[in-house]
């Protein structure tokens, strides 16, 4: 029976024009780095000998019209877009039907015979294939029911949630050849991607699973592909600069975020709602100390700050590069020195107590490692830890009360 059955799945394989059924077929169908988007309908469906007769029918001296015909008449008949899928026969709905009544009778032995022989009867019907699969997961065998549920989703190639679900199970059931079943998930993405390429869902997880495999390369390209569908998404860029930083093309993972970051300084950030959080910075400013291009990153992180702490119109701090008096807690003595600085115009919260400690540190860090700035780097550390550790201790001595 079952060999019946795998003959059965191999059949239904080669309905739909794939000629590996097994599940171990990973190899030809795993994308190249540089274009796995063309991973698509050609993959899905082959020439059948008819449509090699049709293309051997051409004139191509003719615009393309088949041999013999008038104006193009012989192809008016031809209705484009999906096929009409197929009707199942008698036999099959019949045996169809005792495999569920035995499946919800928790009859599961009758269940699986009836539902091989479904298959048998007409292996390119995927409700027996899935029903078969959900036979095996009852009886807790999911290898078994991933292999009846991967055979079966080639019965419906451009079905998005089968391969979706099929990928779910292979990662469930993924134990110590685990990179095997990394590879088998990827290529139930692939399909995925080949029916929708806006499917962002299946982009990422293919994405991971590269990053996993040790396969950064085609990782980034996925994100860079990623980034044109969903333009300035953070997520995506966050993503985009762990993996650069780990092929050692920081300088890559900068650009992106320049770009990223001119549109967010723009009008157009505004209509579109999107955010550029203090977690963005902060990842932004770590790309400049990887590049030892301590100065920019100084210079880069103050803008920003300022800008997200709504004080984007006082540029003239810019031209402030000895010190970083503009994040000092207090006006007094530096902050009120500066010519164009007019207390209260802004709240304390704009400056320095308003700047995270994750940023006022590496302003320090920046600081010592440019050598000359070692007096303005033990400045701000100082201050830093000052404010911070009067913050710890009065929540520490607010702890009771609040308990209470």
């Amino acid at each position: 029976m079952i060999l019946s059955y795998l003959k059965g799945a191999e059949c239904a394989c080669r309905s739909v024009g794939l000629s590996e059924a097994k599940f171990g077929a990973r190899s030809e169908v795993q994308p190249s780095e540089a274009d796995s988007d063309s991973f698509s309908e050609s993959l899905h469906e082959r020439p059948t000998r008819g449509n090699r007769r049709a293309k051997r029918g051409r004139n191509p001296g003719r615009g393309g019209r088949e041999r013999g015909s008038r104006g193009g008449a012989a192809w008016k008949g031809i209705k484009r877009g999906p096929r009409k899928p197929a009707e199942p026969s008698q036999e099959f709905k019949i045996l169809h039907s005792k495999a569920t009544t035995a499946f919800i009778d928790h009859d599961y032995d009758k269940a699986d015979d009836f539902a091989q022989r479904a298959i048998f009867a007409n292996p390119e019907m995927f409700a027996a294939h899935s029903l078969l699969s959900e036979i095996h997961l009852a009886r807790g065998d999911k290898n078994k029911a991933l292999t009846a549920l991967f055979n079966g989703a080639h019965t419906r190639p451009r079905d998005v949630q089968v391969w979706s679900r099929v990928a779910d199970l292979i990662l469930e059931r993924a134990g110590d050849d685990r990179m095997a079943a990394l590879n088998d998930a990827i290529y139930c993405y692939n399909r995925i991607i080949g029916v929708d390429a806006t499917n962002m869902y299946a982009r990422y997880q293919r994405a991971a699973l590269n990053r996993e495999l040790g396969y950064n390369g085609r990782a980034v390209l996925e994100y860079e592909r990623m980034l044109k569908l969903l333009p300035h998404d953070t997520t995506v860029l966050r993503h985009l600069a762990e993996v650069c930083i780990d092929l050692g093309e920081v300088e890559r993972a900068k650009t992106h975020y320049d770009v990223s970051i001119a549109y967010y300084l723009s009008d157009e950030k505004k209509a579109s709602g999107m955010i550029f959080s203090w977690s963005d910075i902060n990842i932004y400013g770590e790309l400049f100390s990887l590049l030892r291009r301590y100065a920019e990153g100084i210079s880069r992180l103050t803008s920003l700050s300022r800008w997200l702490l709504g004080r984007g119109r006082e540029t003239y701090w810019d031209d402030i590069v000895e010190d970083d008096r503009e994040w000092d807690s207090k006006d007094m003595p530096r902050r009120s020195q500066v010519q164009h600085f007019s207390p209260g115009q802004y709240g304390s919260m704009t400056y320095g107590d308003g700047l995270p400690l994750e940023i006022r540190i590496k302003l320090g860090i920046y600081r010592l490692r440019l050598g000359n700035h070692v007096k303005e780097a033990l400045v701000s550390t100082v201050d830093t830890l000052t404010r911070n550790t009067r913050r710890i201790f009065t929540d520490i001595g607010l702890a009771p009360l609040r308990l209470a």
